[in-house]
């Protein structure tokens, strides 16, 4: 994949930067809000991040100053239970993509991430955020729950305590706050969030990549959650990755005095 490619119409748009898939959510008019098309759209350009073997992280972003403002509200007048059930599905296939991509997901946020908008950064591996981000997970305000994957995500990043305090109040965080709590990874200036992940993104991709899609993997699907089962993980893994082309080449390298050369395999 080169260039820039659209998805759903331009609803999301893939870039491609040095081997960095630059994802952007891009209904800057409606503050990125998420509705059934901007779903379908993340859904296809994520599939096709996760798939195209040139791209070895991704950095996921908002268009025109915010990251996105959660669902809109205006696209769920269908109520009924299939159609809520039908909606269910395709969210959590969106937190399934990102949280167990083959490859690092980076998050730059300004302006508002809000309800599922601030679920896609918690569903990422790091979250860099700018002096301007404000977080808040607004769901009951609209009498509804998290989402997203929201009641996993949140509390493995601030705890317990706090996860149920912007759960259950909906407070707004600001970033600093934010950075004190571990909910954000990096706290930068204004208008500088997505270019802080980009190079972060690029400290994820120098790395071999089936290491950095096994250790993700084991870590997002509960391998790595328990004692004895994270001590059998490693063995299993370790004992793939030796036989690897990528541990090869490092051995190589290393004899041959040079920076390695990986392929994925």
């Amino acid at each position: 994949m080169t260039g820039i490619v659209e998805f759903g119409g331009g609803l999301v748009t893939l870039e491609v930067r040095d081997g960095i898939g630059i994802a952007t959510l891009n209904r800057p008019e409606a503050r990125n809000t998420i509705n059934h098309p901007l779903r379908a759209a993340m859904v296809a350009a994520f599939s096709a991040a996760n798939a195209d073997p040139a791209i070895r992280a991704v950095v996921l972003t908002g268009a025109g100053g915010h990251f996105s403002g959660g669902g809109d509200l205006k696209g769920m007048s269908d109520r009924d239970v299939a159609s809520v059930h039908s909606r269910m599905l395709m969210a959590a296939q969106v937190a399934r993509l990102v949280h167990r991509a083959p490859k690092p997901y980076i998050a730059a946020v300004e302006g508002s991430a809000f309800g599922a908008g601030l679920s896609l950064p918690l569903a990422c591996d790091q979250i860099v955020a700018s002096d301007t981000a404000k977080f808040c997970s607004v769901f009951v305000r609209a009498g509804l729950v998290p989402d997203y994957a929201m009641m996993y995500t949140l509390p493995r990043r601030v705890g317990e305590g706090m996860a149920r305090r912007m759960m259950m109040t909906a407070c707004v965080v600001g970033a600093e706050e934010a950075l004190a709590n571990g909910l954000i990874d990096q706290r930068v200036g204004a208008g500088e969030a997505l270019d802080a992940a980009l190079k972060l993104a690029a400290e994820f991709s120098a790395h071999a990549p089936l290491a950095l899609q096994m250790l993700k993997a084991a870590m997002s699907d509960g391998r790595a959650n328990d004692f004895d089962s994270c001590l059998g993980a490693e063995g299993d893994l370790q004992g793939q990755l030796f036989q690897s082309a990528d541990f090869t080449e490092v051995l190589a390298a290393f004899e041959e005095k040079r920076a390695p050369r990986f392929t994925g395999k």
